[in-house]
């Protein structure tokens, strides 16, 4: 995700090079991977129908006719255009979207943007409201006040979602210090209570200390109509509430936030292409788009990177009967994509006797893995207690790759356990965004016929 700020002609369409832009974002590796934009908020378009429309269609022509799509929503503006937000068909899907605020001469200047969005292919768990928002500009008192009451109006409507809701807050908010009014009114505690990743409080404007997260002006001496003076402030955010860091749901990918095409390398009050800069050293045209920050847009895009927790659905089986003893039970997890990242697959297990004086243990034994399979033995003990119900087991490993691209299972092997009834629950969590629409083909259990066929 990324807003961008004032790239709309007096005709509302893109400054030229903003391809090349686009697509350079979608190259960059940060954190070793490379990916081509999800979801997109912008400020300054003229509407939906033209700016937004114009950026649809030149990520469009770079990745095939349909990829990208757009909001509908005007917000009412006293200046400077609207917002829009653009989408990826494949990994998101647009719910809804609200207009926030009244936009007055006196009160904030243009209605910020509410859009609920939903990651394809995960429960609706995944999804998460993204508030777009162009402040009241300027560092008077009065510009103060205009963008606390835009502020209030967001929080008021953020905290009435409820307890729970993962929130992003992205734009153009024109903001000098952390200490500003607004700023704190966004991170005040409350459901809404929103969290900076960068987490650089100060003031931010015209200080050395934050080179690598300014965000404004890229150009000394740009042409009409856009704003100079060179990189000297913080102006395009992304802060999003603690739910986007509890480990469910969405959450942010550390370390990946920056302004693109800044590593704090440049001259402060200088341009963002300077001689000094040595950003974006993987991109082999990386002076050509580092001219061209200084010449599509007054403000560098602000990216970030966010992933989805995938969930499996719930898997059951019933076994015969036993004398007792300590019996094995083997979850493996073979998964339909590749990762190289550690992957957790909680496993909640709850069993029952029909003998009031026998009960059920449970212990986790060493893990192992191996390409595109993740393997861990639980014991269950069938000759102490009364009953058990223990939830969240976990088995840890390292996946690499699976060879099928189209398959993967949750197997609970209890061919040698009779004796004993038992449900479990098994997911694996931790995947990246750009996932395959389904992670999970089935869930079964070994032997099959003895198994109820998966989600």
């Amino acid at each position: 995700m990324w807003a961008v700020d004032k790239f709309a002609s007096s005709g509302g369409s893109p400054g030229s090079g903003l391809e090349a832009i686009l697509r350079a974002i979608g190259q960059e590796a940060v954190n070793g991977t490379a990916h081509q934009l999800d979801v997109l908020a912008l400020q300054e378009v003229k509407s939906q129908a033209t700016t937004t429309q114009a950026v649809v269609k030149l990520l469009n022509s770079i990745y095939g006719a349909g990829t990208y799509a757009r909001g509908n929503l005007n917000g009412t503006s006293t200046g400077s255009g609207t917002q829009g937000l653009v989408y990826r068909t494949s990994t998101v899907q647009l719910l809804s979207e609200a207009a926030i605020g009244t936009a007055s001469s006196t009160g904030q200047p243009r209605q910020a943007l509410r859009y609920r969005l939903h990651p394809i292919g995960f429960s609706s768990q995944a999804d998460f409201y993204l508030y777009n928002s162009h402040y009241k500009s300027g560092s008077s008192a009065t510009d103060q006040n205009r963008r606390q009451i835009e502020a209030t109006a967001i929080r008021h409507d953020a905290d009435a979602l409820g307890q729970g809701v993962q929130i992003l807050y992205v734009g153009d908010f024109n903001s000098y210090s952390s200490s500003e009014t607004f700023y704190q009114t966004l991170l005040a505690a409350g459901n809404g209570e929103a969290f900076d990743p960068v987490n650089s409080p100060g003031t931010w404007h015209n200080n050395v200390s934050f080179k690598v997260v300014h965000s404004q002006a890229p150009a000394v001496s740009p042409a009409s109509p856009l704003t100079g003076g060179g990189m000297d402030d913080r102006f395009d955010f992304q802060v999003f509430s603690g739910e986007l860091t509890d480990g469910f749901g969405i959450d942010y990918v550390a370390s990946s936030y920056h302004a693109f095409g800044n590593n704090g390398t440049h001259t402060l009050n200088g341009n963002i292409n300077d001689p000094s800069n040595t950003a974006l050293p993987g991109l082999p045209n990386r002076t050509t788009v580092l001219n061209l920050l200084t010449t599509v847009s007054d403000h560098l895009p602000v990216v970030a990177d966010y992933f989805v927790h995938a969930t499996a659905g719930p898997l059951a089986a019933r076994g015969g009967t036993s004398d007792g003893g300590i019996e094995p039970v083997t979850v493996a997890a073979l998964l339909s994509v590749t990762t190289g990242q550690e992957v957790t697959a909680p496993i909640a297990v709850s069993a029952s006797s029909p003998d009031s004086a026998i009960g059920l243990t449970i212990a986790d034994s060493p893990t192992s893995a191996s390409t595109g399979q993740l393997t861990g033995t639980i014991s269950i003990d069938t000759a102490v207690g009364h009953q058990l119900d223990h939830a969240a087991q976990r088995v840890i490993g390292s996946v690499v790759a699976h060879s099928d691209s189209d398959s993967a299972a949750i197997i609970f092997d209890t061919a040698t356990t009779p004796g004993w009834n038992w449900q479990g629950v098994g997911s694996v969590s931790d995947w990246p965004l750009l996932l395959p629409s389904s992670i999970w083909d089935s869930i079964s259990r070994s032997p099959l016929e003895d198994f109820p066929a998966g989600p």
